[in-house]
């Protein structure tokens, strides 16, 4: 078995811009995004039925987000 890493699939500097550009025009078309005095995350993680969605759901919930 062949272990491929990055640089055996190339990207430009200038294919790189234009992949970024396109993700971050998509992802702020969504009208839900609006600026924070106090930006949150959360970070999700743990064995397949451990509760992950439903954390997510909660923490979604108590950031006024679900």
């Amino acid at each position: 078995m062949t272990n491929l890493t990055a640089k055996d699939f190339p990207v430009s500097a200038e294919q790189q811009q234009r992949i970024l550009q396109a993700y971050l025009e998509e992802l702020l078309k969504n009208d839900d995004l609006k600026p924070h005095d106090i930006p949150q995350v959360a970070f999700i993680g743990g064995q397949p039925g451990s509760g992950k969605s439903k954390t997510i759901n909660n923490v979604l919930t108590n950031m006024g987000v679900g």
